[in-house]
């Protein structure tokens, strides 16, 4: 996830702080309905997901019951490896991690994202990037990594529900994208390489479904997030598919660190229906659902907000301690929580690819401005604290520089990593 660092003094940070959460419980009260209720009548059956594309339940069982706990963690744990040197976009250790998924996509069976259903259909790839290597490169430096499912319904097949997760992180970080200490090892396990692990696990679920939903479903794994969104904003601005065409976007960052089964939804303001049938899945899941409005560049998702196309963005806040720090790695997160949360987008994908009419986008009312601003204040805080905890020492300190960081890094960094 995106973060913006400044420095505060404490009695400044404090400040931000008491604000920020005053704002937002005073603000949560007066909105209760952004609430997702575990129980009551709000729930709609013609907003539960629709197993149809199935053909039956029995299937998309099964190919969900593929997903574990013990294979998001093998993701993460090869994704979060000191090998990948912390994933920053452009590096050796980022150009890894998307061969590793570009990869998985092909041992998936899955086509290249940049083909469109009727391209699939056809056989035609004929095209410069179709060759198999499923990536999206922009800049000659950053690749966004894309597999497309094809829809099975012959008119809806034609529009896509985008399921997306930035797979870059922030190196060995510095001042503009790290809490320090830097200059070490930033592996980024819950930012994002649970995330990512979520997303391949559900490709891979919906590649073995007998029938594929009606709707397209384009994988897409973002580069250079961490830069300022680049890559979900260098494909609204070369769309793989005609931006018309998407019915709405899934976003997964930092799902990691889920604490008393607590989920974030942001972006939920960007269309009602998406709205309700996110509150019916947590229900389904029994996930505690805060649903807030997020309209705003803080991930993936606010790049399609910005082309006027309904878009949400799980994540989680046990590990904001951790964020953008060297201590987020893979031994601190829940796994158990990670699954959780992939199994409730899968149903939330298939709901999103065969309800008849997609949803439709909104742009934020007052109440949910007002609300934006209140969290925004209360990650400002956050961000003032977590400054706070610097040493001076920290600006000094590199992989050759202090030894309790060389010993750690040296066997990472002379040798390439394994993929």
């Amino acid at each position: 996830m995106k973060f913006h660092f400044r420095a505060k003094s404490q009695a400044q940070a404090f400040l931000f702080f008491q604000a920020a959460v005053a704002a937002f419980v005073f603000l949560t009260c007066l909105t209760p309905h952004l609430l997702a209720e575990r129980t009551g009548s709000s729930a709609s059956n013609s907003t539960a997901p629709n197993f149809t594309a199935t053909r039956s339940a029995g299937a998309y069982q099964i190919a969900l019951d593929s997903i574990t706990a013990e294979t998001l963690k093998e993701h993460v744990y090869f994704l979060a490896d000191d090998k990948l040197q912390g994933r920053k976009p452009g590096t050796e250790g980022g150009r890894a991690a998307g061969r590793h998924i570009a990869e998985e996509f092909k041992k998936y069976g899955l086509a290249p994202g940049d083909l469109a259903p009727d391209d699939l259909a056809s056989g035609d790839d004929d095209n410069d990037d179709a060759a198999g290597d499923y990536f999206q490169t922009f800049t000659t430096r950053y690749r966004n990594v894309l597999a497309i499912l094809p829809g099975s319904d012959p008119e809806l097949k034609h529009e896509v529900v985008i399921l997306g997760a930035h797979y870059d992180h922030v190196g060995y970080g510095a001042e503009h994208n790290s809490y320090g200490p830097f200059g070490q090892i930033h592996n980024g396990a819950d930012d994002n390489a649970s995330g990512t692990s979520g997303l391949l696990e559900l490709a891979e679920a919906f590649k073995m479904l007998p029938k594929a939903p009606r709707r397209s479903i384009l994988f897409v794994f973002w580069d250079a997030e961490e830069l300022g969104m680049f890559g979900s904003k260098h494909w609204g601005d070369h769309p793989t598919v005609p931006l018309d065409r998407v019915a709405a976007m899934i976003n997964l960052d930092m799902i990691g660190r889920m604490e008393g089964d607590c989920v974030m939804a942001l972006g939920t303001d960007s269309s009602p229906a998406l709205a309700k049938m996110v509150k019916t899945v947590g229900k389904q899941h029994e996930l505690k659902l805060m649903l807030l409005p997020g309209q705003r560049a803080c991930s993936d998702h606010a790049s399609f907000h910005s082309h006027g196309i309904p878009a949400v963005h799980f994540f989680t806040i046990g590990g904001i301690w951790d964020t953008h720090k060297p201590t987020d790695v893979a031994e601190k997160l829940n796994y158990e929580g990670i699954h959780r949360i992939v199994l409730a987008t899968a149903d939330l994908a298939v709901a999103l690819a065969e309800v008849e009419e997609p949803a439709e986008f909104v742009t934020g009312d007052l109440r949910s401005e007002l609300l934006r601003g209140a969290v925004r204040l209360f990650g400002q805080a956050i961000n003032g604290l977590g400054g706070e905890k610097r040493k001076p020492a920290d600006k000094e300190t590199g992989p050759k520089e202090k030894e309790a960081t060389k010993s750690r890094n040296a066997a990472a960094a002379p040798g390439k990593p394994d993929r």
